[in-house]
């Protein structure tokens, strides 16, 4: 994926991915937003990824501001996920 002038290694992403499969459960609201815009932004689009960011956000949905929410929201639509 290319995340702004630099190009990221499929390699990473996926190191990436599996430590936030392994450790979503510490994500506050800003920290779900930020990395679901973050995996947006570069186009991946892991179902497994996308559902545990979905069940840390159900988790925590009291606690989400707006902002978190429609970060959130604006990732989950631009990868095409129907989740959370």
């Amino acid at each position: 994926g290319k995340l702004c002038r630099w190009s990221i290694s499929n390699d990473v992403w996926t190191v990436l991915e599996s430590e936030i499969k392994c450790n979503f459960e510490y994500l506050d609201p800003r920290g779900i937003a930020s990395t679901a815009w973050a995996l947006a932004t570069a186009k991946r689009s892991s179902s497994e990824v996308w559902s545990e960011l979905g069940a840390a956000a159900l988790h925590n949905i009291h606690e989400f501001d707006s902002q978190a929410l429609a970060n959130t929201v604006w990732a989950y639509a631009t990868v095409g996920h129907s989740s959370p």
